[in-house]
């Protein structure tokens, strides 16, 4: 194995030993105390500073990129990190932590959905939903693994569709606004068309 193989996964057993252990790291817990007061209406913690929220969404995100590295390099317990991973997001979802520029609980789904804890990605999208969230139906149903209503809304998507750049499958990318809209079109009916193969997959087989 290369060296710097080696390098990247004994890093990444690092950041689990430092960030996922049985017990939560003092910057966690105090994540989750503020996570708790914010969530029932509670004053505060007096040593809660507003930029905490960023630093344990980095810590996050290492802890997601440990555990993939963890799990390529064949260790049976990458998964704890993964988890450990989406509790840090779902404590951060709260609106109070002012993060709503990043989708935070739909990344903390589907940490537990990756990790392994579906019912948990469930529970958590299921907790307070309300209509205006900033929330794409399509993949809060496919991270509930509630695939008839993900059937249901990928047709409802098609059946809503512009065909407007479909008919030549170009984009006119005259301006920088143009250029932007188009392009992320154009992922979207990607990510729905190959969940549409999915969803014909899981109910009609070949």
């Amino acid at each position: 194995m290369p060296r710097a193989a080696e390098q990247a996964i004994d890093l990444a057993r690092d950041i689990y030993l430092q960030l996922a252990g049985e017990a939560l790291t003092p910057a966690a817990a105090k994540l989750y105390s503020q996570h708790t007061r914010v969530t029932t209406k509670q004053a505060s913690l007096a040593l809660w500073r507003p930029d905490e929220a960023n630093e344990r969404l980095d810590d996050a995100v290492r802890l997601i990129e440990a555990a993939f590295i963890k799990r390529e390099a064949g260790d049976s317990d990458w998964h704890l990190g993964m988890r450990r991973a989406g509790e840090l997001l779902e404590w951060l979802a709260h609106p109070e932590f002012k993060l709503e520029d990043t989708p935070i609980r739909m990344l903390a789904a589907a940490a537990y959905q990756v990790a392994g804890y579906p019912a948990m990605s469930a529970s958590l999208l299921d907790r307070g939903f309300t209509d205006d969230r900033n929330e794409s139906t399509i993949l809060r149903a496919l991270l509930k693994s509630d695939f008839p209503t993900l059937l249901t809304e990928i047709a409802a998507y098609w059946q809503t569709y512009k065909l407007i750049d479909l008919r030549t499958g170009t984009f006119d990318f005259s301006s920088d606004d143009t250029e932007k809209h188009g392009t992320e079109d154009w992922v979207v009916r990607q990510i729905v068309s190959a969940l549409g193969v999915l969803c014909a997959q899981a109910r009609w087989g070949n």
